[in-house]
């Protein structure tokens, strides 16, 4: 008996590469709204609770990525993030509809970010599944810049629209935001190739403990965490700077949006013909340069100068290490590399952003935030030019 084949099946690999990075995309946008959104749900309980729901948030983010990463090695990815969606769903609609205190504000953060759909680790753990070599690089800089897009769409989202339909219409418009991203991605993922490409490899399942040891015996996973984990705090000193600095809400969406437009062209650009990393260097060094002229002429225009360039220098360093984290591990441990190094990507924000926010609420002063951004970068610089286990490919690249 002969049956059609599924959508997923007629079409080409390329489109479903395009189909899997933009319903990823389109799922994860609500994740850039949260922060935003926390702060004017949680107002009337006062800045420190809506902070700790964004805590709570992200700290279940980090346990997600962990637990996710695990569970996709284990169970149909389908399955999965269709389990985790429906109940996705269910919080969006209990936070957005129902009257909370402030514990159960807290609690439903805690759980949305637990539960949240992790398409992005089931996506750049297939990506290899549909294409390899260059044409894999360039599908990894086009997740980060996808990404980058969603901090672009997100402040709009929040400054445009909420005060029009506000919290609750937020929050339905999130809710449905999830649901067609997840059908969408769920509808395009190449569930018959990935079972082929799990066929010809080993794929007798690992205990949790042996395929976590298999993952930490590889001494390059030590080299991608702390790499996006240097990439991330960064990013989390440099936020609170950001809303400190510059009172008018348009213009910090205007300064996060600049930042993210330097991000979302360099993926794609700087890693266009292969991982260069004297390339690399040389964009976190123009960085570093320019980020002393803001700090010491204290220039609006240098600062958002600086985060252009910032951002320029920081995503083709995340392209680069999912795609190294991907022709390092066998294919069923990458869901759980990508989930270790999506949890060390939300700790180490989480961290970046409470240290540069005490610092500004106790002196004021942004230079010792300088201090350790240059500090920090000057770590993933050694990191790239050193290249330990040649993590980053060739060392004559």
């Amino acid at each position: 008996m002969n049956h059609a084949p599924s959508p997923s099946a007629r079409t080409p690999p390329g489109g479903r590469v395009r189909q899997l990075l933009v319903a990823t995309a389109i799922v994860r946008l609500p994740v850039t709204v949260f922060s935003v959104l926390f702060v004017i749900q949680g107002e009337p309980f006062g800045l420190t609770a809506a902070g700790t729901a964004i805590l709570l948030f992200s700290a279940g983010s980090a346990i997600s990525g962990l637990v996710a990463g695990w569970l996709l090695t284990r169970h149909p990815h389908r399955l999965v993030l269709a389990v985790s969606g429906v109940i996705t769903i269910g919080l969006l609609l209990a936070l957005g509809l129902a009257e909370l205190g402030v514990v159960a504000f807290w609690a439903g953060a805690l759980l949305l970010g637990i539960a949240f759909p992790a398409t992005h680790i089931s996506a750049r753990s297939t990506y290899p599944v549909l294409t390899h070599g260059p044409k894999l690089l360039r599908t990894y800089s086009w997740d980060v810049s996808l990404v980058q897009v969603s901090w672009i769409v997100a402040p709009a989202l929040m400054i445009v629209i909420s005060p029009l339909v506000g919290v609750r219409g937020i929050y339905a418009i999130l809710t449905a935001i999830v649901a067609i991203g997840l059908a969408w991605y769920l509808v395009a993922f190449p569930a018959a190739e990935f079972a082929a490409a799990m066929r010809r490899g080993d794929t007798t399942p690992l205990p949790a403990a042996r395929a976590w040891a298999s993952v930490f015996t590889e001494p390059r996973i030590g080299v991608y965490v702390i790499t996006v984990a240097c990439i991330m705090f960064v990013s989390g000193l440099v936020l609170p700077v950001i809303l400190h600095a510059v009172d008018v809400p348009q213009l910090q969406a205007l300064a996060v949006s600049i930042w993210s437009v330097g991000s979302t062209i360099a993926s794609v650009v700087v890693n266009r013909d292969g991982i260069r990393r004297r390339r690399l260097v040389f964009g976190v060094l123009i960085a570093m340069t320019v980020a002393v002229l803001p700090v010491a002429t204290g220039s609006g225009l240098l600062f958002d100068v600086a985060l252009l360039a910032l951002g320029f220098a920081m995503s083709p360093l995340t392209g680069a290490v999912f795609f190294e984290s991907s022709r390092a591990f066998a294919s069923r441990l990458q869901p759980i590399v990508f989930g270790i190094v999506t949890s060390s990507q939300l700790v180490a924000q989480g961290v970046g952003s409470t240290i540069s926010g005490a610092v500004i609420d106790s002196t004021g002063q942004y230079l010792p935030i300088a201090g350790l951004f240059f500090v920090v970068l000057g770590v993933l610089v050694a990191l790239v030019t050193v290249n330990p286990w040649r993590a980053f490919g060739s060392t004559t690249s």
